[in-house]
């Protein structure tokens, strides 16, 4: 028995040697084709991931080989993974130029990045060849915006009509074009051809249903996805658009019925998941969201549209770090998402880093350079940061391609008016209101440049046509009724609120409005009562909470403005200007602790928000323990406020603190010519210029800290140095 074993065992050591050596035999020009041949048969199987394991190998041994480069591009194009596909398939065109199924690609890949007029040169050079080529003709009616683009591409479809109008895609797309000239009758004729053609086209029964839609007709659209659904009711997108339809309409139980119909297999599964837990994400059912979101990332954890919806969440319930976690690992998955640029962006800004957000939105807009909504919030944020000619120039851009976007028109006047050119903001207001006749925003915006150029009569008629065409809207009403106050005519303002509240019902704005009025009136007892009304109106509406406090505060009564800022930030904790008037109460009152917490609070929420970071670090800066901390806010604070005297004075003295004295003067010295009446900052340039050797400037100093009116803690100090110096 023992000699039969070893027998075999030696049988099979020679076959095992013999297999080792042939391998080892192999050349590497046979490995090559062994893994280019294989590639080849798992391509032609349509199994990708197999062949691309094959053709890397194959580019191990040639990293040159044209058949492996072009196949590993069209296999990761077909995979959907664009971003691997696109350099190779660009390396493939470069070696095979005329290769038209290569060049539609890449021009497939440009559409979806957006980069349109790159995909309509590759299709062009694709028609020059094939006129009638319907996919490269397609992708020349998605890239068309501009009226001239979607003319030409219309002609150019029309040319190809006796070759193609047997094709349902060629209807399909002319409905395209049609759609974007808003012509819904003849993209419905155009459809129903196409369905003539193909009965069972999933593409012109979702079009189809989104003509009705458009037309109003909601039976009819219905009809058209629940018939796209029964052709195709797992594979594709037609159940997904049937829960658009369903959640556009706000009926979320029917959404969810549909999405709970799709099962583990099925080929829309994890996109339907992804959009059961955005419907919860819209009813506000966040934990129910996550938790769908959470079972996704088990069977998926790099699932980019799922971390994108987390992240949102997280917005929602500014929960920022996660948020920025969740759009960074998007990224990770993709550097080249210009939508999670958009959404981390967004994340940061609501952190207080507009730095960093101007910068993911920058990066977006190369991306994606027609992304509406980053170029918008890029120029709001301009705004904000005082760069009113980049917001301008941005969406002058903007209204050029794309004329409708209101939006531009409102953010391009208001950075005109910024740079003091009221005249160009009238011409951009008057346009946006041919753009949209019935919005009130356009009215009253035009009234505002009228305003800026004192043509306040006719400022004061658009203002009435804003109110007229929307009499809740009270912007135009705070206008006019500032317009009057300017004038000394508080009364005439005061019967214009109360015609208003006749006109348009008794709301808590408005009362709050004719509060106002009371009190530039000097009408205190009336203004209180007003206010007061208004809360009885609508007790969550802070802004009355507020004033009521600064009426408080005004008359020195801490204690009920205390009262009163505390309510305004129960009904909403996002208040900032509340909690900051709170913590400054608390800071007069000497109780240091709760002023601390007050800042923290909103520091929490906003960790570059400059004003509390620069109060917070001189809070902290008088603690031994906190200095570290007080120094990072108050660099903090310089960087979101480097202009503000105050803030370089908190951290000029906490420089000085730490002994750093020619970077402290240079700060001090700066906020001392700013604020040439505050006692605090005009102590703290004297020591400085002290420390710095120049008597006769800190003696000035020092010279109006005791000239100043009112008491302040140092001004014994200051005597004693004017004493020392003389």
């Amino acid at each position: 028995m023992t000699m039969g074993r070893v027998k075999v065992s030696v049988v099979m050591l020679t076959i095992l040697v013999g297999a080792f050596l042939g391998a080892c035999a192999e050349t590497p020009d046979a490995k090559r084709a062994r893994h280019l041949s294989r590639g080849d048969e798992y391509f032609e199987r349509g199994r990708y991931k197999d062949a691309l394991i094959e053709y890397q190998n194959v580019l191990r041994f040639d990293a040159t080989n044209g058949r492996a480069i072009e196949r590993l591009g069209v296999s990761y194009h077909n995979l959907g993974d664009f971003r691997r596909a696109f350099p190779l398939l660009m390396k493939a065109r470069q070696t095979n130029p005329d290769d038209m199924g290569i060049t539609m690609k890449l021009a497939a890949i440009y559409l979806l990045a957006s980069r349109l007029d790159d995909a309509r040169e590759l299709a062009g050079i694709v028609l020059e060849k094939d006129p009638a080529n319907l996919e490269a003709l397609q992708v020349v009616a998605v890239a068309a915006r501009r009226q001239n683009e979607i003319a030409e591409a219309a002609a150019g479809f029309e040319a190809a009509r006796p070759a193609l109008e047997g094709r349902a895609g060629y209807h399909i797309s002319l409905a395209e074009l049609s759609l974007k000239t808003r012509d819904f009758t003849k993209a419905e004729a155009q459809l129903k051809d196409a369905l003539e053609r193909d009965t069972k086209s999933v593409q012109a029964h979702v079009m189809l249903a989104n003509v009705y839609r458009a037309k109003g007709d909601r039976d009819a659209a219905l009809s058209e996805l629940k018939t796209a659904v029964a052709i195709e009711p797992v594979t594709g997108g037609a159940r997904l658009n049937l829960v658009d339809f369903y959640a556009g309409s706000n009926d979320y139980a029917k959404a969810k019925e549909v999405l709970n119909s799709a099962k583990e297999g099925d080929g829309d599964y994890l996109a339907a998941r992804r959009r059961l837990a955005e419907v919860a994400f819209i009813e506000g059912k966040t934990d129910d969201s996550l938790a769908i979101l959470g079972d996704i990332f088990k069977k998926a954890p790099s699932d980019v549209e799922g971390h994108l919806i987390r992240g949102r969440i997280y917005l929602t319930k500014r929960q920022t770090a996660e948020a920025i976690q969740d759009f960074q690992s998007a990224l990770k998955a993709d550097a080249k998402m210009a939508q999670a640029r958009y959404w981390l962006a967004i994340a940061y800004h609501q952190s207080g880093n507009v730095q960093q957000a101007r910068a993911e939105l920058t990066q977006a807009l190369e991306m994606a350079p027609r992304m509406t909504d980053a170029a918008l919030l890029l120029a709001q944020m301009n705004l904000e940061a005082g760069n009113a000619a980049a917001a301008a120039d941005s969406m002058e851009k903007v209204i050029k391609e794309q004329p409708k976007v209101v939006q531009a028109y409102v953010l391009l006047g208001t950075a005109q008016l910024s740079r003091h050119q009221p005249a160009d903001a009238l011409q951009t207001f008057r346009k946006m209101q041919a753009v949209v006749p019935k919005d009130a925003r356009a009215p009253y915006l035009t009234g505002v440049a009228l305003q800026a150029l004192n043509q306040k009569a006719e400022a004061a008629r658009e203002f009435e046509r804003a109110l007229t065409m929307k009499p809740t809207f009270a912007d135009p009403l705070i206008a006019l009724l500032g317009q009057l106050a300017a004038d000394g005519q508080a009364g005439v303002a005061l019967e214009r609120v109360r015609q208003q509240i006749g006109v348009a019902g008794n709301t808590a704005r408005l009362q709050f409005l004719l509060a106002s009025t009371h009190r530039l009136r000097k009408e205190n007892a009336q203004a209180e009562a007003a206010y007061t009304k208004a809360l009885e109106l609508d007790q969550t509406f802070a802004p009355a909470y507020a004033a009521l406090g600064q009426m408080y505060l005004a008359s020195q009564d801490d204690q009920k403005a205390l009262a009163k800022f505390e309510q305004a930030i129960a009904v909403n904790a996002n208040d900032v200007i509340s909690r900051m008037t709170i913590a400054q109460i608390h800071l007069n009152r000497g109780d240091h602790a709760k002023a601390k917490a007050a800042y923290e609070h909103i520091l929490a929420a906003k960790p570059r928000f400059a004003p509390a970071a620069n109060n917070l670090a001189w809070i902290l800066s008088q603690n031994p323990n906190d200095k570290e901390r007080a120094l990072q806010l108050a660099q903090i604070a310089k960087e979101g406020a480097p202009d503000d005297p105050f803030v370089s004075d908190t951290l000029g003295w906490i420089l000085h603190q730490r002994g750093v004295n020619e970077r402290a003067w240079a700060l001090i010295k700066d906020s001392a010519a700013k604020q040439p009446g505050n006692p605090e900052i005009q102590y703290h340039a004297g020591v400085l210029a002290q420390k710095m050797g120049q008597p006769e400037v800190a003696k000035a100093h020092f010279q109006r800290v005791v000239s100043a009116g009112g008491k302040y803690p140092d001004k014994d100090k200051a005597v004693k140095a004017l004493t020392e110096i003389k």
